[in-house]
């Protein structure tokens, strides 16, 4: 609504201006005593929010002005001057303002301001004013080019020719052309695909992405404050602390149209901060950005990255607000930076994105209407030689053997499943295990393919414990019918091995891995102690989910288990031995997000991350039977996970409650998660055991604050480390009753929680690329047994 009444007025405007006759008004103000000009004075309409800056001659111009408009002009150190234009004529205005005369008892001199600050502090202030998202309503039309390729280095024979030639071996290309509505008060974005085409080597042909159709889906937003990219966050050149970390110089003020442009350079106060080089230009009626161009120095603290370049162009729109016309980006990767010459085959990303057809308000609705045509017509701009041989090359490269080979590790790799025909072997990290109660544990387990068949699957696995010498396996079924929002039906059935108390409330946090015990690969491959904590477990289960709309999944599961008494935790009620726990339970669970990216592949969702908070809710109704005695329970439970930019760095944090209604079983409690590995857990207790501690009703802070070497970048020598600082801390409080003792008896290792339990640590990241090594101390309680209160952990993780 308030779009439309903006687009009305600057219709009545334009008919008024029509009547009375607009006006050019270009002048000068210069100095009353010498003549000189006065750059940066402010030049406005009276009673509007419209004006303008003098440039360095001292020159200004407005235009769509009125004879009954008055000009005011002011500047630091000079008297305020108003001027009625009806009196100004058709020449140039010579205004001279008068020097302002204080009396002061001290006169400090210092050295006159940096030109370009006044303009950059400008822009800063009205950011969030010209921000293209602050837009509620709107349409447009994207046409969207992405490239991936590899840049290999040139043959011998072509070092002879005066520009060798450097092929590309392609991976993946796709272009496609969306009308787009944006209603933000209404909570909608909805993208209409026109026109597309997509070839990819292998995995890459068939992947599902969604959250990048919208016109807002931009990689880089130059008016947030900080600039979330590749998982760290860069400050931005016109955020709310820019000055900390760049250095500014105007090079050039231009008139374009009726108002001044402004091009100012900026670099990077310190060479290793995440932080842009390039130039940007800045109207001067608006403080608006008009183009931004960036590029990541090759000294900055960040992996893989050889080099990043950012284009922005963007357009007035209503006269007032700013919207996009074409941004670009490309990258370069590569394993050591240092190498990466023209000799080293990089792989390279290009994407491409240009709006058109701008609707607003009202008027977003309604997309233009054309008759039907290819993509080749629909296409704003020819595409390059280069571009055209890369869809048939990258079907020519699917038929080759090497690389049907390399699409089977890549497929692992993401899915957890090696295809084998018409058939997936995995999750292959299930094949081998060894614990105290197995001794080694040795699986088969597989499941039909996309290849099989693209709607449902059908998988299955075997184990053998050779300690125990007892046979494990398990089965499922899923379908995915062909609905226009994304459903999964299925049941499934398992006989195995658990950990006593465990309540996968982790896969709440860990989405996409294929097996969210286990945290990092440090952890798989160690311990601290064997783990004995471990029971038979016979489960039936059918479970249902369904995306109601973007960002909200609805997901409803009935299971039956049977839990048996454990060989080293056994069962008992007041000292007479339990065999097993009986119980079927009604969980209702349900996930929030907004503006959130997704890849689908076969019968499987992978989540890319918002900045928006994502919040996962259960409630599960239950009824379990110990010795013939049957009693019924609820519990609820919240997860929010977000990360945000405060201070100098990033903050991830994960905040869970819940609470518990009923007395119940020990291994139905909320038992806290522990780690008995030398590894680094992020959603674990690292100073606790499995089995060590549980509660009835509790809430629970999982924190890291990663600095990415805001202060080691800083130290001689030890920068050329590109080691990166990071501080953590896990607070969980809660209770829980003695009602709960009543029905089973507790084993000697667990306790209820008593007093918060606080873990908090700091070490370095970025060791190597690809180890991270952190100081763990717990500050309460201070006695847990056979727990350890301070520890030293490593974890290994892959981030740019």
């Amino acid at each position: 609504m308030r779009l439309t009444l903006w687009a009305l007025l600057a219709v009545l405007l334009s008919y008024g201006n029509a009547l009375a006759g607009n006006l050019k008004v270009v002048g000068f103000v210069r100095n009353g005593q010498t003549g000189e000009p006065i750059p940066f004075a402010n030049v406005a309409v009276k009673g509007t929010t419209l004006g303008t800056r003098t440039d360095m001659q001292g020159r200004f111009v407005l235009a769509n002005r009125q004879n009954r408009d008055t000009i005011t002009v002011t500047a630091v150190g000079f008297k305020p001057y108003e001027l009625l234009l009806a009196a100004a004529g058709q020449a140039p205005l010579e205004v001279t303002l008068a020097e302002e005369r204080y009396t002061l008892g001290e006169v400090v001199i210092r050295p006159s301001e940096n030109p370009a600050h006044p303009i950059v502090r400008n822009a800063i202030r009205l950011r969030q004013r010209n921000n293209p998202e602050r837009i509620e309503r709107y349409g447009c039309t994207t046409y969207t080019k992405l490239a991936v390729f590899f840049d290999t280095p040139p043959k011998a024979d072509s070092a002879r020719a005066k520009v060798p030639a450097k092929p590309q071996l392609p991976i993946f290309f796709s272009e496609k052309v969306a009308n787009n509505t944006v209603d933000r008060a209404a909570g909608l974005q909805r993208a209409e695909v026109v026109a597309k085409q997509q070839s990819g080597l292998g995995i890459l042909d068939d992947l599902q992405v969604d959250g990048y159709a919208t016109a807002m889906s931009t990689e880089v937003s130059f008016y947030q404050n900080k600039i979330d990219l590749f998982g760290k966050l860069f400050p931005n050149p016109i955020g709310d602390n820019a000055f900390a970390y760049y250095k500014y110089r105007l090079t050039d003020s231009t008139e374009v149209g009726d108002r001044m442009v402004y091009t100012i350079e900026f670099t990077p106060k310190h060479k290793k901060d995440l932080a842009f080089r390039g130039t940007m230009q800045v109207e001067g009626l608006g403080w608006s950005l008009s183009r931004i161009e960036t590029e990541l120095p090759r000294e900055a603290n960040i992996n893989f990255l050889n080099a990043f370049e950012v284009k922005y162009d963007y357009q007035r729109v209503a006269d007032s607000l700013t919207f996009f016309r074409q941004n670009s980006l490309r990258a370069k990767l590569y394993y050591r930076k240092a190498e990466a010459g023209s000799r080293a085959t990089t792989l390279s990303v290009s994407k491409t994105t240009v709006y058109s057809n701008i609707r607003l308000g009202a008027a977003a609705d309604t997309a233009p209407r054309r008759p039907a045509a290819s993509l080749a017509q629909l296409r704003p701009a020819t595409l390059s030689r280069e571009e055209q041989r890369m869809s048939s090359a990258i079907d020519s490269l699917n038929q080759l053997w090497w690389m049907r080979a390399a699409d089977k590790i890549s497929t692992a790799a993401l899915t957890g499943y090696i295809p084998v025909g018409k058939f997936d072997l995995g999750p292959y990290p299930e094949y081998v295990r060894h614990n105290k109660v197995e001794g080694l544990r040795l699986t088969f387990a597989a499941r039909t393919g996309e290849a099989f068949h693209p709607r449902y699957s059908v998988a299955g696995k075997v184990g053998y414990g050779f300690k125990d010498e007892g046979w494990k396996y398990g089965g499922g079924f899923t379908y995915k019918p062909p609905l226009e929002h994304r459903t999964l039906l299925g049941v499934e059935a398992d006989r195995d091995m658990t950990t006593i108390g465990s309540n996968g409330n982790l896969r709440f946090i860990r989405e996409n891995t294929n097996a969210p015990e286990d945290d990092n690969l440090i952890t798989a491959l160690t311990a601290r102690r064997p783990n004995d904590r471990l029971s038979m477990r016979h489960s039936y289960a059918a479970f249902a989910e369904h995306e109601l709309r973007r960002g909200i999944v609805a997901r409803l599961r009935v299971e039956h288990q049977r839990v048996e008494s454990g060989r080293y935790i056994p069962f008992f009620q007041q000292g007479a031995p339990v065999s097993e726990i009986v119980g079927t339970a009604v969980s209702v669970e349900g996930r929030f997000s907004f503006d959130e990216k997704t890849v689908d592949k076969f019968i499987r969702r992978y989540y890319l991350g918002s900045r928006y908070p994502i919040v996962n809710t259960a409630l599960t109704a239950g009824q379990y039977s110990v010795l013939g005695s049957r009693r019924g329970y609820l519990k609820a439970h919240l997860t929010l996970k977000h990360h945000l930019a405060v201070g100098l760095g990033k903050l991830e944090y994960v905040l869970e409650g819940g609470a518990l209604l009923g007395s119940v079983p020990f291994p139905l409690l909320e038992v806290l998660r522990g780690n008995e590995t030398y590894g680094l857990t992020r959603y674990r207790f690292n100073t606790i055991n499995n089995l060590q501690l549980a509660s009835d009703r509790f809430a629970s802070l999982f924190a890291e604050y990663h600095l990415n070497g805001r202060f080691v970048n800083r130290i001689p020598l030890i920068r050329a480390l590109n080691l990166r600082e990071v501080l953590s801390a896990k607070v969980m409080i809660g209770g829980l009753s003695d009602k709960h003792r009543r029905v089973m008896d507790f084993p000697a290792v667990l306790s209820g929680v008593s007093e918060p339990l606080v873990e908090v640590g700091g070490g370095f990241e970025n060791i190597l690329r690809f180890f991270r090594i952190e100081g763990v101390y717990r500050l309460s309680p201070h006695r847990l047994q056979q727990a350890p209160r301070f520890c030293v952990k490593a974890r290994f993780q892959v981030e740019f």
